[in-house]
């Protein structure tokens, strides 16, 4: 079993450099940034929302349509929701 990584005393303290992401519509179009001096604590709470919302957004269609696309989308939401949701309580526990 692999030994676990050592965090730095003051994960919140840690900022994220500003990051933009490409548009839907062109790689050149930046609808989406991470905004300078955001905490990596923050934007991985951010993140984790999001991908409920899209979790639950996916599970709705896949309900509705009973598409097989549609509940793959689903499954590796919850499977990117349950990483972030464990990294947000393994950060939290090495504050403490």
């Amino acid at each position: 079993m692999s030994k676990r990584p050592t965090l730095p005393p003051a994960v919140d303290s840690v900022t994220i450099e500003h990051q933009a992401f490409p548009g839907i519509l062109s790689a050149s179009d930046r609808m989406f940034a991470v905004q300078a001096g955001t905490s990596a604590m923050a934007a991985l709470e951010q993140a984790t929302m999001v991908i409920d919302l899209a979790l639950r957004e996916s599970v709705a269609m896949a309900n509705e349509t009973d598409n097989s696309r549609c509940w793959t989308t689903s499954y590796m939401l919850e499977m990117a929701y349950a990483l972030s949701v464990a990294a947000l309580k393994g950060l939290g526990e090495a504050e403490q």
